[in-house]
């Protein structure tokens, strides 16, 4: 199961093509894009994954949080790093799982998988 986070982090590219990236992980189809993830068991550790990792068994059995999509990996890193300054400059601290349960009011936008 995914859910969608809100404020989701993007790069200008994947501003326009979020709706299709979204269609192609409910779908289960290909598509070229990386997501960042926070799972369940991993604290404040984000993990970055190309979209069709997601389609393996082992993915589709966790509970995961998608809080960043980019095209490439090397925009991914660089999305790690904003997502954590803006974390620290609106929290004062690094904890990222905290400050999205906050803005989601311990809820998230959900996504079928």
């Amino acid at each position: 199961m995914m859910r969608w986070q809100k404020p989701l982090f993007l790069t200008e590219e994947m501003k326009t093509e979020i709706r299709r990236v979204k269609r192609s992980v409910r779908l289960r189809k290909p598509c070229h894009a990386c997501v960042i993830l926070l799972k369940p068991e991993g604290g404040d550790l984000m993990e970055i994954v190309p979209v069709c990792t997601l389609y393996q068994s082992y993915y589709r059995e966790e509970y995961l949080d998608v809080i960043g999509v980019s095209k490439t990996r090397k925009e991914a890193i660089a999305l790690v790093e904003e997502i954590i300054m803006t974390v620290f400059r609106e929290t004062g601290g690094f904890d990222v799982r905290s400050y999205f349960r906050s803005r989601n009011g311990g809820q998230a936008r959900k996504c079928c998988m």
